[in-house]
């Protein structure tokens, strides 16, 4: 006699219901209908409780050969509720990094629309620079601070190294977008003047054009902004576990492991206000504080003034100065 004909002969001849047996049992009345008909098979601790329950052994009950093959069926199900719980807490986690990336995605997408909206023709930017790093032995931490201006076409970029006690800025930067003209003067402390200098030496035509459409582009505040407008790059940032975005405080975080982090704090418009760059890997306890204020406006009292011919800069050579048609 089969395990199911002999329960369905046990509990009749107890007179229980299969409602009745199912309490006693702490099943379903479903799962005592689904052991009568044969469609399954109790596990082994209910195999245990329906023989006490009706005074025999578990060989009377279900017979030798069934209750090894119980016991092989038992195992199975352990391990497959085993496997249904580790993919469960897989799906789960699955399921929680997705909408992480996707919010990470939208959060990043409203950030770039913001920021390459900024479309101001006139801007003034002071960057300040703090670096505490083992490499500089002149002075250790460096003090750079960096005026940026664009007003029109002409764009001015003034580097003041705090260490040097000339008060000369370090370095001039100067460009004007409409002749695609770019140089650069560097101070040399020996000469105690300034070496003029191409911008873009040994650049091929179409990176110079490249160079100035960048700078006269809709995005004009590049030094501000990090945010990429390709969505490819949003993407690949959304699934990377190592970008952090906070909404509330306006902040990304990146992490190289075994290399860098790197913290980006954003204003309101979504421009770069803070950059805080820390070196932890073969160059250990490295740290570059980049920070940026900056105006815009229409500046109609203001012009930017060609550093070499303001006369004000003293200048040791004359090179190439270029001129892109």
């Amino acid at each position: 006699m089969n395990f199911n004909e002999k329960l369905l002969e046990l509990r009749k001849k107890e007179g229980l219901s299969q409602e009745e047996l199912a309490e006693k049992v702490n099943v379903s009345r479903q799962s005592v209908s689904k052991w009568e008909s044969g469609q399954s098979t109790p596990e082994m601790d209910k195999l245990i409780m329906i023989s006490n329950i009706f005074n025999i052994s578990i060989d009377e009950l279900v017979g030798k050969e069934s209750i090894n093959s119980l016991k092989i069926k038992n195992d199975v199900n352990i391990k497959l509720k085993k496997k249904y719980k580790v993919l469960k807490v897989i799906a789960i986690i699955f399921f929680i990094y997705l909408l992480i990336v996707i919010i990470k995605f939208i959060l990043l997408t409203k950030q770039v629309m913001i920021a390459n909206s900024f479309s101001e023709n006139n801007f003034s930017i002071m960057e300040s620079i703090i670096i505490h790093d083992d490499a500089f032995t002149e002075s250790n931490p460096s003090y750079i601070n960096v005026n940026i201006t664009k007003i029109g076409d002409k764009f001015l970029e003034t580097q003041y190294n705090t260490n040097d006690c000339s008060g000369k800025p370090s370095r001039i930067n100067y460009m004007e977008l409409d002749k695609k003209t770019s140089y650069e003067m560097i101070y040399d402390k020996d000469l105690n003047k300034y070496v003029l200098d191409d911008a873009l030496k040994g650049y091929t035509e179409k990176e110079k054009n490249e160079y100035f459409y960048n700078h006269e582009g809709s995005n004009q505040v590049k030094y501000l902004s990090t945010m990429n407008k390709d969505i490819k790059i949003r993407l690949l940032n959304s699934i990377n576990p190592f970008i952090f975005v906070n909404p509330f405080t306006n902040t990304v975080l990146l992490i190289a492991p075994f290399n860098v982090t790197m913290k980006y704090e954003y204003n309101n418009d979504y421009l770069i206000s803070r950059i805080v760059t820390k070196v932890w890997g073969t160059n250990r306890g490295s740290e570059w504080i980049y920070s940026y204020d900056y105006v815009p406006g229409h500046f109609e009292n203001r012009e930017i003034t060609n550093p070499i011919e303001s006369g004000e800069y003293e200048i040791d050579k004359f090179e190439d100065i270029i001129e892109v048609k």
